[in-house]
């Protein structure tokens, strides 16, 4: 019998993603069915889901939070065969953006609670739920605190993946009453993390097996500095944490032939010369390196080389960035996110710049090699675990990677990159190695096939005894 694993998230690519978590459900949820696992989706049907064709009502019931019902209405997403499903609510979910509001607690606990009564309204009995990141935080608390009287859920075991540490929906004391959860709980021994209320906390505290998207960044978050508060509860779990690089697809790369930089100069407004075209594709924000990137501007911009950047952040970023636009005719900033025109940027650039203070895993980097696009990285979480620096005695190494993070820093991989740049024999090799580097989602799911594995086995040993 195929064992059954349902995958529960606040986003889903290609239907609803803020970033790398959306991206990673979509891919490992289609790895997961691909090699013979019932592996099945469900995310908030937010007022803006994108790339689907239709909706099919499965169906509807009341959630009830503290005395008050609260009505879902749960469809398939596009065709059945998927098992892809999201959960309406337009009071929680009919908004403008996926996150940011004072309610946010409310809103994900109400599409956790769905979640539960979903599966047994579908007569899906996962022997997994695999929770990811703090939105659905309290999903394992909520299945052994509430359920566990329930014969439906008894036997179900659960992970819960860190996507980003920094994000841990630490919330006040006072929404347990709102929440119908007692003040019990709010203890450090359970979902109370520095006087706050943590879902994160809660999920790594009540699952079976916590999870992470790299090695290094699980070993980074046992540590004060990367943990955000969390490193003594994280510690506590080790023997139970795995950390698995995340995967990504390579079935376009048949169909990418050569770089075309002409092509991308004219889609970019930028001039048509023979020069390295060195790309930035991310959220603008501290974590991904721009303050440091910032400092080092007017050095680069200076170099015989065309930047481009593409993405959206914080304001101040944004600002910087089109300002150099309107000064140099070598850079263009592109204040907005296109997954088509960033594909288009990965696939001709030549240098891709990612200097992280730090990075859970990356997808970019990733994304970037497959093309033969050069990463410049800090060594940093999934940075470290997947960028090997080019050593040009040996020929090894798929990109250039500095470790402080400071502007002097990045800028001496910079030249290092740039040195490489210009000769080509070397280029060619390092070339050579990005394109060579593979971390597929196929990879990715196989290891967590065996992690569910290992969990079930695990449990019905603890059964036993």
């Amino acid at each position: 019998m195929a064992l059954k694993v349902l995958m529960v998230a606040s986003e889903l690519s290609p239907y609803a993603k803020t970033g790398g978590l959306g991206e990673v459900i979509g891919v490992l949820t289609k790895e997961l069915r691909n090699q013979g696992v019932d592996a099945r989706a469900v995310f908030p049907k937010y007022k803006n889901l994108s790339k689907f064709n239709h909706l099919t009502q499965i169906c509807n019931f009341p959630v009830n939070i503290n005395f008050q019902n609260h009505d879902a209405i749960v469809f398939s997403v596009d065709d059945k065969k998927n098992h892809i499903y999201t959960i309406e609510n337009d009071y929680f979910f009919l908004r403008d953006n996926m996150y940011g509001y004072d309610d946010d607690y409310f809103r994900f606990y109400f599409f956790t609670l769905a979640v539960f009564e979903f599966i047994k309204q579908l007569d899906f009995k996962p022997d997994i739920i695999h929770f990811n990141d703090w939105q659905v935080g309290l999903g394992s608390f909520y299945l052994k605190e509430s359920l566990s009287d329930n014969s439906f859920y008894s036997n179900i075991s659960t992970i819960f993946s860190i996507h980003n540490i920094q994000h841990q929906g630490n919330f006040e004391k006072d929404i347990l009453e709102k929440l119908g959860i007692e003040e019990y709980y709010f203890n450090p021994n359970m979902i109370e993390l520095y006087d706050k209320v943590s879902f994160m906390k809660a999920g790594i505290l009540y699952s079976d097996a916590i999870t992470t998207v790299s090695e290094n960044y699980a070993k980074e978050i046992q540590t004060p500095f990367f943990s955000f508060g969390l490193d003594g509860v994280i510690s506590s779990r080790k023997e139970d944490l795995y950390g698995i690089v995340n995967g990504i697809e390579y079935n376009d790369v048949d169909n990418f032939k050569t770089k075309n930089k002409k092509y991308l100069q004219q889609k970019m407004g930028l001039p048509i010369k023979d020069v390295p075209i060195v790309s930035i594709v991310t959220r603008l924000a501290e974590q991904k390196g721009i303050d440091i990137i910032v400092e080092a501007l007017n050095e680069i911009v200076n170099k015989d080389l065309q930047l481009i950047i593409l993405g959206v952040g914080e304001e101040k970023y944004e600002k910087i960035f089109l300002e150099y636009d309107e000064k140099h005719e070598n850079v263009t900033a592109n204040i907005y996110f296109d997954t088509d025109i960033s594909i288009d940027i990965y696939k001709h650039s030549d240098i891709f710049l990612m200097p992280s203070l730090f990075e859970p895993c990356g997808i970019a980097q990733m994304i970037s090699m497959k093309y033969g696009t050069v990463p410049i990285v800090r060594k940093t979480g999934g940075l470290k675990d997947t960028v090997i620096h080019f050593d040009t005695e040996s020929k090894c190494g798929n990109g250039f990677v500095f470790e402080d993070y400071n502007a002097e820093g990045l800028l001496w991989a910079f030249d290092k990159a740039l040195e490489t740049y210009k000769n080509k024999e070397d280029w060619s090799h390092v070339v050579s190695n990005a394109l060579n580097t593979k971390f597929s989602s196929e990879d990715t799911a196989k290891k967590y096939i065996e992690l569910y594995k290992k969990v079930l086995k695990n449990k019905k040993l603890n059964c036993e005894i």
